[in-house]
């Protein structure tokens, strides 16, 4: 069984995955670097047109995948290369379409409370003021473009993936949601 280190709740590449990878690549290390980095650039093209928001994550995630099967022992023969990398970029994105629409719903089941009336909104006004700077901001502007663009720019902004901002922000309603009932 391959190495395998756990990064951000997903099994990530180790040195010695990446190292299998590129010397299947070419023998030449700088050969293989550069066809390292064109196979990146041809699967983060592929990602895009298939509507994935994040291409170079899921290129990156398909990648590591590759290098840690060939790590694993799985022969791909030279003919091969093309149509298996390809295979494993379907399933990284049949599992970020699951992932995706796994948490449209859960954004979808959250019930709304509407009608908002006047004293409603001053509570959140308070609310919101009470928040530190930094998470107020961060609120107001996840829900100033409802575009996943707009959130993905802020997600590259803050840092972080576009899942865990999708969490901060959850977590950020529902303690507006907290202190606006009890207000």
């Amino acid at each position: 069984m391959a190495e395998k280190t756990l990064h951000d709740g997903r099994w990530a590449l180790t040195g010695a995955a990446l190292d299998r990878l590129l010397e299947r690549l070419d023998a030449d290390r700088e050969t293989a670097a550069a066809r390292y980095e064109e196979l990146r650039a041809r699967l983060r093209a592929l990602f895009e047109w298939w509507g994935a928001q994040d291409a170079s994550a899921l290129a990156d995630r398909a990648l590591d995948r590759l290098a840690v099967k060939l790590l694993e022992g799985t022969e791909i023969g030279a003919t091969q290369l093309a149509a298996y990398v390809r295979s494993v970029a379907q399933h990284v994105l049949f599992e970020w379409r699951r992932e995706e629409s796994r948490q449209e719903k859960a954004v979808r089941d959250v019930p709304l409370n509407e009608p908002v009336t006047e004293d409603e909104l001053a509570a959140l006004d308070r609310c919101l003021e009470r928040l530190e700077a930094d998470d107020r901001k961060l609120i107001l502007e996840y829900y100033e473009g409802t575009h996943k663009a707009t959130r993905q720019r802020l997600a590259e902004k803050l840092g972080v993936t576009p899942t865990a901002l999708r969490i901060r922000a959850h977590r950020l309603r529902q303690r507006l949601r907290d202190c606006v009932g009890k207000a």
